[in-house]
């Protein structure tokens, strides 16, 4: 094992990933190396999905500079800036992988984050975001993300106290459901209420949530019940 990547400090180690990203002959790097080199990630516990594929291959490509925070990689500052009804919105790519792209809201809101993927075919052509031609793509896609999560956010924002109420209704009749019913039946029933309860926020309120949101929004009214603290103000 090579004790010159065991022997560096975590600083010292991610710029060994850097020194690597963007070299036109990257394609001419020792295979070897880059082995000793996610060994070495691997033995610090350190998550790099950021900059792998779903082989676990490095991805060299130009604008995949890392930092550390924790133990956990993070694409080095690629911002995205848009502007919403002369709103100035900005966000951040956090995760960029051959098809998928996820991006964090920084300002006005903060901590929400989204993601887009491309379809399997772009596989084999210069459409999907590794390639030159992907920094455009992400540029395009980033933005994207970027307007739905502020749109996202904002709806939450002015009817939070709303949501908060909703969301305490929902616990109520999940509760009621644990009385003794057959299994199959109450896990469709819970099912069908959480259903019921996002369509309601999407029809009544105009707050279009995916599954993957779930997560984040209850996040944010768990938060918001406990001591009325907007976990997503960016201040």
């Amino acid at each position: 094992m090579n004790e010159n990547f065991q022997n560096k400090t975590d600083i010292e180690l991610v710029e060994s990933f850097n020194s690597l990203v963007g070299n036109q002959r990257r394609k001419k790097v020792n295979s070897t190396y880059l082995k000793e080199l996610k060994y070495e990630f691997d033995r610090r516990n350190w998550d790099y999905n950021v900059i792998s594929n779903s082989s676990g291959e490095f991805n060299l490509l130009e604008g995949n500079h890392i930092s550390l925070i924790g133990n956990r990689l993070f694409l080095e500052h690629h911002y995205i800036q848009g502007t919403v009804k002369g709103v100035v919105v900005i966000g951040e790519i956090i995760q960029r992988t051959r098809l998928w792209i996820t991006l964090r809201i920084l300002a006005p809101y903060i901590g929400w984050e989204n993601t887009i993927g491309k379809a399997n075919q772009a596989l084999g052509t210069d459409r999907h975001f590794w390639t030159i031609k992907g920094n455009d793509y992400v540029e395009k896609y980033g933005l994207r993300l970027l307007i739905e999560s502020y749109e996202k956010v904002k709806v939450i924002d002015e009817s939070i106290d709303v949501f908060a109420e909703i969301y305490d209704e929902l616990q109520k009749e999940l509760k009621a459901i644990d009385k003794p019913v057959e299994s199959a039946t109450k896990e469709e029933m819970k099912r069908e209420l959480y259903r019921s309860y996002y369509n309601n926020l999407k029809i009544t309120y105009g707050l279009h949530l995916g599954i993957y949101d779930y997560e984040q929004f209850e996040k944010i009214i768990l938060s918001y019940k406990l001591d009325k603290r907007k976990i997503y103000l960016n201040k």
